[in-house]
């Protein structure tokens, strides 16, 4: 018996050590691009800094970019160099798929929700991304001001255009834009887009249209008039044009305006400000009362590794890490999203309500990752600035994305 006891003893040994060589402490050097900021950045550095302490072989370079993040991925794609895990905000298969490493063997790949497929699996079924959350939003709203101005949730373009006269005329703001950054103008003709284009009728056909390049883009004219008209009818705050991104959960909380078209993260931000704030988001207003209001969603907060890199083993590592459960969890928490792998249970807050709200409410996908070829958004971003700032009209903003569009699908 003690003879059979020292054998199994010395074999469990000898596999113990096998085993130890080959799980060699992870080394090397990891560059991780985001464009996490303020309790994002926060809940994000505690991450990396978790990963670290266990696995302190593995020096990470924590790089943070916020407006210049588009352009400085362009540019890294056009040189062939990438940071060895970056955030693909959205574009993990129409902008980023050449670049991305294949994930579908990675244990949490079978966990992703299944309503993410159609934006993050390619044609062969790939992915290529941790999706860590579900961009679902629709239009920030301060409820408390809505009733007191005694209004209701618009549900369509005119009863919208209504509640941003009467808080004019109240002395508020109706939307609220910070143009120093292009992407709040470009936010508006995304997020308004499909109201005029893809949720009527003719909703199959235009769609198809915009994907096989026989758009009329005289229909364009629609949407970035919804924006003139907020500029031109005195509804934005007046300095739309130069109005810093800092500043929008603060207007919220100050009961200042009465909406914003973006995330749901700046909620997030301004309940950090004050808990007990009336705020909330609704669906975007259809363009008529034909239609149905409508919220947007797909891939959002999702990070991938470059194909590329040199240190894959590490950057396989760091992704798993951030998949679980308590990481997905905080950074869903953190941007007032919903997260992408299944099994997560999230504490929204004050955002549970919200989205139990609007559970049954139509989900149309983010417009330009579906209907627009990639590049476009810079397009949108240029187009959007220049109409709230004056340096353009309707017709040629129309003009400038019909000859983007015709450009970068002959590049494709």
């Amino acid at each position: 018996m003690k003879k059979a006891l020292c054998l199994l003893l010395m074999a469990a040994m000898l596999l113990s050590g096998i085993a130890a060589a080959h799980a060699e402490p992870l080394s090397g050097e990891l560059i991780i691009a985001s464009r996490y900021t303020g309790v994002q950045g926060d809940a994000f550095t505690s991450i990396i800094e978790g990963f670290q302490a266990e696995n302190p072989g593995v020096k990470v370079e924590n790089q943070v970019f916020t407006s210049d993040y588009e352009d400085l991925m362009k540019a890294k794609m056009a040189a062939n160099d990438l940071p060895d895990v970056f955030m693909t905000h959205g574009w993990s298969i129409m902008r980023y798929k050449e670049y991305l490493l294949p994930l579908n063997d990675e244990p949490w790949a079978k966990d992703i929700v299944q309503g993410l497929n159609s934006s993050i699996l390619d044609e062969d079924g790939k992915v290529y991304v941790l999706p860590n959350t579900i961009a679902w939003t629709g239009v920030l709203v301060q409820n408390e001001l809505l009733n007191e101005l005694g209004l209701e949730i618009p549900k369509t373009v005119e009863e919208f255009m209504h509640c941003c006269e009467v808080a004019k005329d109240a002395g508020y703001v109706g939307v609220y834009m910070a143009g120093k950054d292009t992407r709040s103008p470009a936010y508006v003709l995304n997020l308004i887009a499909p109201s005029f284009l893809l949720n009527g009728a003719d909703a199959a056909e235009i769609g198809a249209s915009l994907q096989d390049g026989s758009f009329d883009w005289g229909k364009w004219a629609a949407v970035n008039e919804f924006l003139m008209a907020l500029k031109d009818n005195g509804y934005l705050n007046v300095d739309c044009a130069t109005a810093d991104t800092a500043f929008q959960s603060e207007t919220l909380v100050a009961k200042e305006s009465l909406f914003i078209f973006q995330r749901n993260s700046v909620l997030v931000e301004a309940w950090d400000i004050d808990p007990e704030a009336d705020l909330g988001f609704i669906p975007l207003p259809a363009k008529d009362a034909s239609e149905e209001a409508y919220l947007v969603g797909g891939e959002s907060q999702a990070f991938g590794i470059w194909k590329d890199s040199k240190n894959i083993d590490a950057a396989k590592a760091f992704l798993a890490y951030m998949a679980r459960p308590e990481n997905i969890k905080l950074i869903a928490e953190v941007c007032g999203e919903a997260p992408g792998l299944e099994g997560v249970e999230v504490d929204s807050g004050n955002l549970t309500k919200w989205f139990e709200a609007w559970a049954a409410t139509k989900t149309l996908p983010w417009f330009d990752r579906v209907y627009l070829p990639s590049g476009m958004w810079a397009t949108m971003r240029d187009t959007g600035s220049a109409l709230i700032g004056g340096e353009s009209t309707i017709e040629k903003a129309g003009e400038t994305m019909q000859a983007s569009y015709e450009q970068l699908r002959s590049q494709k």
